[in-house]
């Protein structure tokens, strides 16, 4: 064996003996691939945490208002929901807000999304807080002021808003679906000439008519709009809007027709 060799032997041998000697712990770490630079082989340093993102609409004047009156804050639906950068006005669908100017320690001007149909309607308002922030006031160009009271509680998320206004574009709810009468002998029985059927899309009357519904529009929990179309076998009139509204616990509906008149309808009959 050349000389040569006998070294790389007696090195190789000296490499295992200072292995074996080496702490236990030390040998269940994963090496580093080879040719891996230090910084290669240490595990990536977590980044530094950066500024909260500045909300458009500041922290103070974000949560839930009501009108000022003597029952505010009972209706979740009449409340005004205030974001980061959304607005919505009792309970609809939140509107983005587009800038925003802080003018002073209790006041901030707004302006909401240009509005495709009224393209050159003014979208600008202001709003001011007092008594510690608890009284909020709503300001238009070329109006009075609306008052409002903050109300306690966990605000609805722009989610759950945005959700409850795809339920009403799909149709009237559940709970007003069913068959309805007025209180009477036949109520809602096989001789009941005044029962009405409300379904997702269609109020049926009792003569076999129907009066489609369209372009609903959820005002609260409690009250809908939409444009109905009176329609026979051989007869569609025109569009008229109406509302259907749910009174007590669910047990009285109103069937307003606006021009065309209002029926309360006081016994369902499912």
């Amino acid at each position: 064996m050349s000389e040569v060799s006998k070294c790389v032997l007696a090195v190789s041998a000296l490499a295992l003996a200072a292995c074996g000697n080496s702490d236990a712990t030390a040998s269940e770490e994963p090496a580093p691939a080879a040719g891996a630079s230090a910084a290669e082989a240490s595990p990536p340093a977590t980044p530094a945490a950066g500024p909260a993102e500045k909300p458009l609409i500041p922290r103070r004047f974000q949560g839930q208002f009501d009108y000022n009156s003597s029952t505010a804050c009972q209706n979740p639906d009449t409340f005004m929901s205030i974001g980061p950068d959304w607005i919505s006005r009792q309970g609809g669908a939140p509107e983005a807000v587009v800038t925003a100017q802080d003018v002073g320690g209790n006041s901030v001007e707004l302006e909401y999304a240009p509005d495709p149909e009224y393209p050159g309607e003014d979208q600008r308002f202001g709003l001011t807080l007092s008594a510690n922030g608890q009284n909020l006031t709503v300001s238009f160009p070329q109006m009075s002021g609306m008052n409002y009271v903050r109300c306690a509680g966990k605000p609805r998320s722009k989610a759950e808003l945005e959700r409850l206004q795809a339920e009403a574009d799909s149709g009237i709810p559940a709970k007003y679906r069913g068959r309805w009468s007025v209180e009477s002998e036949a109520a809602c029985t096989a001789n009941d000439i005044d029962d009405i059927v409300v379904e997702k899309d269609r109020v049926r009357l009792q003569d076999g008519a129907v009066t489609k519904l369209s372009d609903f529009e959820r005002i609260d929990n409690y009250n809908y709009q939409a444009t109905g179309a009176y329609t026979t076998s051989d007869f569609e009139g025109e569009p008229f809007k109406l509302t259907l509204r749910i009174r007590g616990e669910g047990t009285v509906l109103v069937y307003d027709m606006w021009e065309q008149g209002t029926t309360v309808y006081d016994r369902r009959c499912d």
